[in-house]
Parts: C-alpha cells; sequence; structure tokens
C-alpha cells in the first residue's frame, strides 16, 4: 500500500501503479481542478480500481487517515515543501516498520545546500526544509539518506 501527499495531475501515481501491478495507492490532491484531472487519468489508465484520490488538504486529510488505522508500505511526499514537516508525524503513524518514506525536491534547486543560491523570497521554505531534511537524518526511528537526484529525494526507511 501506498500513499502519496501531492497528485498534481497524477503522473506518479501512474508511475507507481506502474512498477508494482500489486500496489494499492491512495493519493491527496488539495487543487480541485488537478484532483479532477487526476482521477479523468487514472479512469482512462483503467486503474480507478487501484489508484484513489482523496481531494482535500493534506494537514486535515492525514489526522483522518491516522486515526482511520491506515497504514502503508510507502509514503511518497511530494506536496508544498514549507509544509513537510506537518505531514511527518502523521505520515509516521501511518508508516509501517520497515516502510519506506520519500520526500521529493527536498534540495529545492540547491537552495537548502547553500546560501549563496537562496533566493530572498524563498527564505522560509529554505529554512524549512533545511529543518525537515536535519530531523529526518537525526531521528531515531529512522534511517535517512539524501540524493542529489534531479531536484533532491530524501529516502527514509522506519526502524
Amino acid at each position: 500500500k501506498i500513499l502519496e501527499v501531492g497528485s498534481a495531475i497524477g503522473y506518479s501515481a501512474l508511475r507507481m501503479a506502474a512498477a508494482n501491478p500489486d500496489a494499492e495507492i491512495h493519493t491527496i490532491e488539495i487543487n480541485h481542478s488537478a484532483a479532477r484531472y487526476a482521477v479523468r487519468v487514472f479512469e482512462r489508465a483503467g486503474l480507478s480500481n487501484r489508484i484513489h484520490l482523496i481531494e482535500g488538504d493534506a494537514n486535515e486529510v492525514l489526522p483522518h487517515l491516522a486515526a482511520e488505522g491506515m497504514t502503508f508500505d510507502m509514503i511518497f511526499v511530494d506536496a508544498a515543501k514549507a509544509q513537510y514537516m506537518s505531514f511527518f508525524e502523521p505520515c509516521m503513524n501511518m508508516l509501517i516498520s520497515g516502510g519506506l518514506l520519500v520526500s521529493d525536491n527536498v534540495l529545492y534547486k540547491g537552495m537548502t545546500a547553500t546560501d549563496e543560491l537562496v533566493l530572498h523570497r524563498k527564505r522560509t521554505i529554505v529554512k524549512r526544509l533545511r529543518d525537515y531534511i536535519d530531523m529526518l537524518c537525526t531521528h531515531p526511528m529512522l534511517n535517512t539518506a539524501v540524493l542529489p537526484v534531479g531536484d533532491g529525494v530524501a529516502l527514509s526507511v522506519k526502524k
């Protein structure tokens, strides 16, 4: 079972479904237009029975899913970068032991690596992402690696 936080138009969910034909995917999207488009994409691909879109704010949806006792083998976080920290606790509560937390875009165009690249209007997002990366790398229940692939991805395995 996979949870995706931030569906956009459904591309990542489609790729995950293609990579694992047995996967059941739940994906959350706040933007109504993107959510409706993604639902149509899943229908056209014949994957509506395996990819379930939940429209809403992840900060509201995640605690609800956790309260329902849902668990996941993998959680892919690719939503509002400044909110990754607020997504963390409910995601950790739903991630099984040995499960994988994938946090996308954590290098944020290199800005999290060096102050020289930080744009003034992006300072808050960069600070929050730096705090998030630090927390992932020092969390006692996680083994984390940050890979400089694309815009950076953090892979965290729950102990």
